[in-house]
């Protein structure tokens, strides 16, 4: 079966990819995925000021009506949250907008020379995160203690992953490949054996039918926030990545293994999902039913189109 791939999004923060068993309809697939990533990115990014998080800051504790996708998004948030044990948090927004405000007041420093920096870029005592059971959802309202700002990042592209590949599915009739920044979802018929999947950890497997991936890879402009401190996790590991049925799971897990660091393969090990873990070394450690790679199989991948390919 042929396949046929997409080229990245312009924006290599919001990386986006869709392969489709059908060449003709990579063009329609691609709009719809856009359509939905588009979507949801308007509504959780913090550097839009129009973002639905400053609105229930503003708020001060009181309660929001947000639109139905906020409210999915802020749903499958405190989903991971469950999943982790508090691992992945989305009341991290504080930490994550007090990181990024120190890179950016250094970044400017750097290419400005020694200047006064605004105060509110000084670095700020790291505090726990307030805990995603105090954020209230009732209905198509969404309440968070006053002061808390909402980071759904991290688990936004799983979910933006799954929509849009079940929506090129339904639309299109077609099996579904879609990749947002290293989240993997599919849906719709999948080509014999799987999809062949290029992930960013840079190992090339099989993935098989009804399966999404994750990557975490902790870098300064995307950290990763360990909520019981508030303070950006030291790497443990260069790249995590996890296999589950699940596209939210994959990325909770992931997510979660990134923040318990050394502790991350027995954790793990307890949850069902096969992983590879790939050491600042260069040391891979897998589990058992983690996929091979295609490599191994003497498979031998076309190119420039490394992300997905099937026979």
């Amino acid at each position: 079966m042929n396949v046929a791939v997409s080229l990245p999004g312009p924006r290599p923060t919001t990386r986006l990819h869709v392969a489709v068993a059908d060449p003709a309809l990579l063009p329609a697939a691609r709009r719809i995925a856009e359509s939905v990533r588009r979507e949801a990115s308007r509504r959780v990014d913090l550097d839009r000021p129009r973002a639905t998080a400053w609105r229930l800051l503003r708020a001060g504790g009181s309660p929001v009506v947000v639109g139905p996708t906020y409210a999915r998004l802020v749903g499958a948030a405190l989903t991971a949250s469950r999943l982790t044990g508090g691992l992945v948090d989305p009341t991290v927004g504080n930490a994550v907008l007090a990181h990024r405000s120190r890179l950016r007041g250094a970044d400017l420093a750097a290419r400005l020379g020694a200047l006064p920096v605004c105060s509110s870029l000084a670095p700020a005592r790291p505090r726990p995160a307030v805990g995603a059971d105090a954020v209230r959802v009732t209905g198509p309202a969404v309440a968070v203690p006053a002061g808390t700002l909402l980071d759904l990042a991290a688990t936004t592209d799983a979910v933006v992953a799954a929509a849009a590949a079940r929506a090129v599915a339904d639309r299109l009739r077609t099996g579904a490949l879609v990749e947002v920044g290293g989240d993997v979802a599919q849906a719709g018929p999948a080509p014999a054996g799987g999809w062949g999947v290029g992930l960013p950890c840079g190992s090339v497997v099989r993935l098989p039918a009804g399966r999404g991936a994750a990557t975490v890879r902790p870098v300064p402009h995307r950290p990763v926030v360990d909520p019981r401190t508030g303070a950006v996790v030291e790497p443990a590991w260069v790249s995590v990545t996890v296999v589950h049925p699940d596209p939210l799971h994959a990325k909770a897990f992931a997510l979660a293994a990134a923040v318990l660091g050394a502790a991350a393969p027995g954790w793990l090990g307890t949850r069902g999902a096969a992983f590879r873990l790939l050491s600042a070394d260069g040391d891979v450690l897998t589990s058992p039913g983690w996929p091979l790679d295609v490599r191994d199989l003497g498979t031998v991948l076309p190119q420039p189109l490394r992300y997905a390919v099937a026979s």
